[in-house]
């Protein structure tokens, strides 16, 4: 080959060279940002919550167990909307329970779906639904807890509920007695728990990763920081009180603040263990109010508590006749008295062995609103970066090897 016929290969090599790293880096940046999971099709507003004592958060002291929180900017630590010290609560070692609004307005026939974290004992119950998957939604309790990562999550049950009714019977080819992931707990798209261990629905976290637990929750649609009446139990301390006072231990009490975010209004006892079949010394691992009279007392007719009780409680072999309950089991109580069984572990897709931690609801109030389809978070559109990762390599290692043969045979010529 004379000179100039190989300075012509070598330019054109060259192009060919330049080419492949444009590959290359191209697709070194779809497998970035591939990462993530896709973000829901219309997500729900983010919540406020708080994190449990064993929280990562808290134990660096980013964040108390008692604060009331709200997601930070992506990728950044949760905000602080109200310290504990507004709940009556503010004491060394206190940590909130259970969050709810007073969801007056959601009347005892209709429809919603329950909203779940769970702890980071939990394995959840059965595998991602087919159909689910099929959906692109393809993950879910089990499939989260495998990756190290629940604890920092929200789940969507797929069976929905009528306060009057439990659970309704699938229909329209609606898959029942499973659940999805609504959120993550870092970012996906946005709406996540600020929580970590610091990955998306499809990365697997470092074996035995730190795990904020997300222990309670008040509204899907509360994070613009507007803070009206909150329900919550106190799962360690007590609240300070009004005349009624609270007897000691106060884990199975639901209090209420009418105006937590004035940092002046008192904290009343709502319902007591008694008011609510349970014993002194269970604990109420996460909780809805139904506050259906709007009177800020627990009584009436249409007043509803949905609730569950943490592992160990006293009342769990017994508080409904002929089973031995679960700590993911969801129970009910009516203010005119009498504790149900509302939901299963198994009608949520959960295991006998795994707790709920945070409890919520989604009320149905169009038709689109509880549909997994558009509120779950998705799979990516395309293969994640562990399928990537081979072509990315190979793709490299070929590039680099074409750039030093061409210029060692240039040098030579």
């Amino acid at each position: 080959m004379t000179h100039s016929a190989w300075e012509s290969f070598s330019m054109g090599t060259g192009r060919h060279t330049w080419f492949g790293l444009f590959v290359a880096f191209v697709v070194i940046l779809v497998a970035v940002s591939n990462v993530l999971g896709a973000p829901p099709l219309d997500p729900t507003g983010p919540p406020l919550y708080s994190f449990d004592a064993n929280s990562p958060k808290v134990l660096d002291g980013t964040v108390r167990a008692d604060d009331l929180l709200r997601p930070g900017p992506e990728g950044q630590n949760p905000v602080v909307v109200l310290p504990g010290s507004n709940l009556g609560l503010g004491n060394m070692g206190d940590e909130l329970g259970g969050l709810s609004s007073p969801n007056s307005g959601v009347g005892p026939t209709a429809e919603f779906a329950i909203l779940f974290s769970i702890s980071r004992t939990s394995l959840g119950g059965v595998a991602p639904d087919p159909v689910a998957v099929n959906s692109d939604i393809p993950y879910n309790a089990q499939d989260q807890a495998e990756k190290g990562q629940a604890a920092g999550d929200q789940f969507m049950s797929l069976t929905l509920f009528t306060g009057s009714g439990g659970p309704i019977p699938s229909g329209g080819g609606r898959a029942i007695d499973n659940n999805t992931l609504l959120r993550n707990n870092f970012d996906e798209g946005g709406v996540d728990f600020s929580a970590d261990p610091p990955v998306s629905a499809e990365e697997t976290a470092i074996a035995r990763a730190p795990q904020d637990n997300v222990h309670s929750i008040l509204g899907t649609a509360a994070g613009d920081g507007v803070v009206g009446p909150t329900f919550f139990t106190a799962s360690a301390g007590c609240p300070t009180v009004g005349p009624r006072g609270v007897p000691t231990p106060c884990a199975a009490d639901i209090f209420l603040n009418a105006d937590p975010a004035s940092g002046t209004a008192e904290t009343v006892l709502f319902a007591s263990a008694i008011d609510l079949g349970l014993d002194p010394l269970d604990v109420i691992g996460a909780m809805v109010v139904f506050d259906r009279d709007g009177d800020g007392s627990f009584g009436g007719p249409d007043d509803q508590v949905l609730f569950s009780l943490a592992p160990g409680s006293p009342s769990l072999p017994t508080i409904v006749a002929g089973r031995n309950s679960s700590p993911a089991d969801v129970f009910s109580i009516y203010g005119t008295g009498g504790v149900t069984i509302f939901a299963t572990a198994t009608q949520l897709g959960l295991n006998a062995a795994d707790s709920i931690d945070a409890l919520d609801v989604l009320p149905c109030v169009a038709n689109d609103t509880c549909d997994p389809v558009r509120r779950a978070i998705r799979t990516p559109p395309i293969p994640t970066v562990s399928t990537w990762g081979m072509i990315t390599m190979v793709l490299l290692l070929a590039t680099v090897g074409s750039v030093i043969f061409v210029r060692r045979r240039v040098q030579l010529g």
